[in-house]
C-alpha cells in the first residue's frame, strides 16, 4: 500500500468503525494528515497573517478528523484491542484537569499517565497485527 492508496481507502472508510487496518494504512495516513496540517498551517499564516484560526488547517482538521479516528479504530482492532483504547490518554488528562480542583500533584501525575498511555497506544499502533482471523475480522495481509 502506498500513500495515496491510504489516503483513498481512508476517505472511502469516514466512518466505518469495524474491521481492520494495515500499519501502512494507518501510517500514510497519518503522515497525510500531520503534513498537511503543516503545510496548511503555514499557508494560513502567510495568506491570513493577522488571523489568529488558521482557516485552511481548521477545514483540513474538520474533513480529516473522524477518518483518522476510524483509522485509528481499525488500527486497534488489528492488533485485537477495542478502539475505545485511542480516548484513555485524554480521559486520563481530563480526570487530571477534574482532580486539579483537590490538588495540584495530581494535575503533574494526570499529565505524566496520559503521556504514559498515549506513549503505550502508539507502541500498539506500531505493533504487527494478528495474523489470523481475531475478533474483529479475518486477517488482511
Amino acid at each position: 500500500m502506498n500513500l495515496l492508496d491510504s489516503i483513498k481507502i481512508c476517505f472511502q472508510k469516514y466512518v466505518v468503525f469495524n474491521g481492520r487496518a494495515k500499519r501502512t494504512e494507518f501510517w500514510f495516513f497519518f503522515l497525510f494528515s500531520f503534513l498537511g496540517a503543516i503545510c496548511l498551517s503555514i499557508l494560513d499564516m502567510a495568506i491570513f497573517p493577522r488571523n489568529e484560526v488558521g482557516v485552511l488547517s481548521l477545514i483540513f482538521t474538520v474533513l480529516t478528523f473522524l477518518p483518522y479516528i476510524s483509522v485509528t479504530c481499525r488500527r486497534l482492532h488489528d492488533t485485537n484491542r477495542s478502539g475505545w483504547w485511542q480516548g484513555l490518554p485524554y480521559a486520563v488528562m481530563l480526570l487530571a484537569g477534574v482532580l486539579t480542583i483537590i490538588s495540584e500533584t495530581l494535575l503533574i501525575i494526570g499529565i505524566v499517565a496520559g503521556i504514559g498511555t498515549g506513549i503505550m497506544i502508539i507502541v500498539w499502533l506500531a505493533t504487527i497485527g494478528d495474523s489470523a482471523k481475531n475478533r474483529f475480522g479475518p486477517s488482511i495481509r
